[in-house]
């Protein structure tokens, strides 16, 4: 038997239930990470044509966007 006081246990199992949960959430954090970069490993060609669209139509955009300013700006003074 342990002559351990009461409150000395139930702080080490409650120490002990914290460990397994933050090891559960460590464990799967690593997991969904690992699949995370095999995925984009597998998938970085794709991303990155991805990437390159996206940044592209922002520029587009931003060209456009800046056009309009221009051309609306000419004709307010016309």
């Amino acid at each position: 038997m342990l002559n351990l006081p009461l409150t000395k246990i139930s702080q080490q199992l409650k120490t002990a239930r914290h460990c397994r949960t933050s090891m559960k959430s460590n464990c799967q954090y690593w997991m969904l990470r690992s699949v995370v970069s095999n995925w984009i490993a597998e998938n970085r060609d794709c991303l990155l044509k991805l990437y390159m669209l996206v940044t592209s139509a922002r520029t587009v955009s931003c060209e456009l966007y800046m056009e309009k300013r221009v051309y609306n700006g000419l004709t307010s003074f016309g």
